[in-house]
């Protein structure tokens, strides 16, 4: 099932990345150019001098930006990896429309970016019309895959751990709540916390399983042909602790 279609209009060769949310890549004609990267996270598996990249003119007035591209995937041995989070909401929210994929239904109502607390969470989901079919949904991606087993995240994050502690103080004020974990790697059998990495991330995602937050890993491919994409639902990962 494809849930979402995009550009994927440029192959470029991933040079360096001087900081977090800035990379140099190198064209075919050899010209090089400036590309907003808009994953946080280190990457170091999917960025490294040499790989194949994507990227996409940066939309609308590119004079108001220091970066005229967008970084949209990265090469992993045979597939494209999707390393550009915004993506994420189109398709989680595509996702969660579609009764035959999304662990969320009857769905009734959805509203995206929802305050909570001290967090501005992805979703809030109407399923019926009692309390507990009020869902809060926090969305993740993953780029990071060892040995078949997915891993989130590739760096510490304190809003990640931020994320999972508003969850769980939700449902004392009588929500259902869930992280959707969109796994962007086809070689993934599997989803765990990355506990070399946040120990302290896994710790509280552990706890946060325990007090009844859900975890639903789905795996995604990125396809890529004459300059569009899709992204390809596969299916539901297990959750490994």
């Amino acid at each position: 099932m494809i849930l979402l279609e995009m550009p994927c209009q440029i192959q470029a060769t991933w040079i360096e990345r001087p900081n977090r949310f800035l990379g140099i890549v190198r064209f075919q004609d050899g010209t090089q150019a400036k590309v907003h990267v808009r994953d946080p996270g280190r990457l170091t598996e999917l960025l490294f001098p040499g790989n194949k990249v994507i990227v996409n003119p940066a939309p609308g007035a590119a004079k108001e930006r220091k970066t005229r591209f967008d970084l949209v995937a990265a090469a992993y041995e045979d597939q494209w990896v999707l390393v550009n989070s915004g993506y994420h909401p189109a398709i989680a929210g595509n996702m969660l429309s579609e009764p035959s994929v999304s662990p969320f239904v009857p769905l009734r109502f959805i509203r995206s970016e929802v305050r909570y607390g001290e967090s501005r969470l992805d979703f809030l989901l109407k399923l019926g019309n009692k309390d507990l079919d009020r869902v809060l949904l926090e969305v993740k991606g993953c780029t990071l895959a060892r040995d078949g087993m997915a891993l989130f995240p590739d760096a510490p994050t304190i809003r990640g751990r931020r994320h999972i502690q508003e969850l769980m103080k939700a449902m004392d004020d009588g929500y259902r709540t869930a992280l959707l974990v969109l796994v962007f790697r086809q070689d993934a059998s599997c989803f765990s916390p990355n506990r070399d990495t946040d120990p302290e991330f896994a710790q509280v995602f552990a706890h946060a399983l325990e007090m009844g937050v859900e975890c639903h890993p789905v795996k995604l491919s990125l396809k890529v042909r004459n300059g569009r994409g899709e992204i390809v639902y596969l299916g539901p990962l297990p959750v490994v602790i």
